[in-house]
């Protein structure tokens, strides 16, 4: 049977709570050094401490103060890496029964890029997570799964292709992308790299 309700997805909104540099995969992604994440440790747990000693109107200015001393642990290029990470946005996926062109539809519209499909894959996309997604991670989890049905989503600036890989993938459909931009793709997405 086919559910003819709408997917029950929700992007998060970015928030710039910097207690995220806790966070392994966080802080690896923004490359802080051992030295910086012993001190990210140290302002979190002193944060903690001042939290639970202030009183209800003084924890605004406790959480303020404790961001802007977490803020001057990252460098120039951290910082900015960050903020672009924090105002991706997140989603959720939650979907049971539901049409490949509606989920890819719903994904192109939250991830601000143009669908071009010209024929949906088959079946139905049946997948419910709690957890958060990045639009490089959620194009990574789709073509997890549209690859076993031979079909790949192919990122290009703002397009977002649908290719059948029965059909080979089309000429000039894959980005070239320079290697410093590598680790901004996912695993499963189609790129080239120019190596001299």
């Amino acid at each position: 049977p086919r559910s003819t309700a709408r997917p029950a997805a929700t992007k998060a909104a970015g928030t710039a709570d910097y207690t995220r540099l806790a966070d392994p995969k966080f802080a690896n992604d923004l490359k802080l050094t051992d030295e910086q994440r012993t001190k990210v440790a140290a302002l979190i747990k002193e944060r903690t401490d001042a939290i639970a000693k202030a009183k209800p109107a003084e924890r605004t200015k406790v959480l303020d103060d404790s961001d802007a001393k977490l803020a001057a642990v990252l460098n120039d290029d951290q910082r900015l890496a960050f903020i672009q990470k924090i105002s991706e946005p997140r989603l959720r996926f939650n979907f049971r029964f539901q049409r490949w062109a509606d989920v890819l539809e719903w994904f192109a519209e939250q991830a601000d890029l143009s669908l071009v499909l010209d024929a949906p894959p088959p079946g139905t996309f049946n997948y419910t997570d709690a957890r958060e997604y990045t639009p490089t991670e959620a194009i990574d989890l789709l073509n997890g799964v549209l690859q076993t049905k031979d079909y790949t989503l192919v990122r290009r600036d703002r397009m977002l292709l649908v290719v059948d890989l029965k059909n080979g993938v089309p000429e000039g459909a894959v980005p070239r992308i320079e290697l410093k931009d590598l680790d901004a793709r996912g695993r499963f997405e189609l790129v080239s790299v120019m190596f001299p």
